[in-house]
């Protein structure tokens, strides 16, 4: 069997979410079939362009953007109907390139790998291609959510404006493509119920990992956060952090907050800047040493879709997690045994008990972690893309389609 997988990122370095979802998926994809990768997404660094070259797979780097350029694809992507995202990830030109290519190669079935690169399915469609389309979050209702708790009215007409743009985007393509992939039943269910769409299969997002856990903190009164920060609800998150953590520092609870990851926005380090107890760390090349020092990996999600990879790889980790309901959505876990799970309202206060209780920190970091080994690494990817891909006559590992 061959697949050609359209990815919204490298699968390597493999440093955010949607990097660990494609590879994941790459990796699973090549267990089973002869998978062509193809990327389309933002230039990515040297590292990572040499293991797309070593590995045969090919890269369309999106074209840099200023303001008026951006500007310029809002109005024209508005104005002619089109998804305003997909406007810079698919010129006119560069969808027949894809759809050349996708003729060369006479795969198939065709895998789009988010929301956004959906928008070539009925061209593919209509040259006799299978095609799926693999969604990371609700686009649409992740995008309304984020308007509703913009605090300034530009952000909330953007927001808005692109919450109804990508809305027309998926009625428009889901309904087109042989099936649609979500990361959790929640989000499936949401297929099902608002776009009446019949063939929906869950493929989850899991960490390929059989590394022991990390030892024990240290240190034991870190509180950790790893995200990308350009994503709105991660950067929603970090502030809350600042402020909890400000809070808590006036009252004389002697701790550190670490916000870790990619593109910490000005808000963050505004909100941070003379705070000795919180440190923003900007980009690291792996999460691991701030995952050692974590007693506590706390994410205050307000906002969000689908599943949360960061949450997984604590639990992985064996650190202690504390989350809210948004947090904690599609992952299964029960509150006191696998994590906390607090509002809003309770979360400072979760915060300091957990830092003051290690055989508690313990144990939810073990129950966590046995939770994460037994419901989201490569077996329950594997057990999923065999049911997936069974109607495009796909063989288990080990028998060849």
């Amino acid at each position: 069997m061959r697949i050609l997988y359209v990815a919204p990122a490298s699968p390597h370095p493999g440093n955010f979410g949607g990097g660990m979802r494609v590879a994941a998926l790459a990796a699973a994809l090549g267990r089973r079939a002869d998978v062509h990768l193809l990327v389309i997404a933002d230039e990515p660094g040297e590292e990572a362009r040499r293991f797309l070259a070593a590995r045969g797979a090919e890269l369309w780097a999106t074209p840099p953007q200023t303001t008026a350029t951006r500007l310029w694809r809002i109005v024209s992507a508005t104005a002619r109907g089109h998804s305003i995202p997909a406007a810079r990830l698919f010129s006119p030109a560069r969808v027949e390139q894809l759809l050349a290519k996708a003729q060369a190669l006479a795969p198939d079935v065709v895998i789009l790998g988010e929301t956004f690169l959906g928008e070539p399915a009925a061209a593919l469609r209509a040259l006799a291609l299978r095609v799926i389309v693999d969604t990371f979050n609700v686009e649409s209702q992740l995008w309304r959510d984020v308007a509703a708790a913009s605090t300034t009215l530009s952000a909330r007409w953007g927001y808005s404006l692109l919450a109804a743009n990508t809305a027309a985007l998926e009625r428009r393509t889901l309904p087109v493509a042989d099936r649609v992939w979500a990361v959790s039943e929640e989000d499936a269910a949401w297929y099902r119920r608002a776009l009446r769409l019949q063939a929906v299969d869950v493929v989850p997002n899991v960490m390929a990992t059989t590394a022991a856990a990390l030892a024990a903190p240290t240190e034991p009164d870190a509180v950790v956060f790893t995200a990308t920060y350009a994503y709105p609800p991660n950067e929603d998150a970090a502030l809350r952090l600042i402020s909890i953590s400000s809070a808590l520092a006036a009252r004389g609870h002697t701790h550190r907050l670490y916000l870790v990851g990619r593109r910490p926005s000005a808000r963050m380090k505004a909100a941070a800047a003379g705070l000795a107890h919180v440190v923003v760390t900007g980009e690291v090349d792996s999460v691991e040493p701030w995952l050692r020092k974590a007693a506590v990996f706390a994410a205050p999600l307000q906002l969000g879709s689908g599943t949360n990879f960061k949450l997984l790889e604590a639990m992985l980790a064996g650190r202690a997690v504390l989350t809210t309901p948004i947090g904690a959505r599609g992952l299964d876990i029960e509150d006191g045994r696998h994590a906390l799970i607090r509002t809003e309202e309770h979360f400072a206060g979760a915060l300091v008990a957990l830092l003051g209780d290690a055989a508690l920190r313990a144990s939810l970091a073990a129950e966590g972690r046995r939770h994460a080994l037994e419901h989201f690494t490569e077996a329950r990817l594997d057990a999923a893309l065999d049911r997936a891909l069974a109607p495009f006559g796909c063989a288990t590992p080990g028998r060849p389609g």
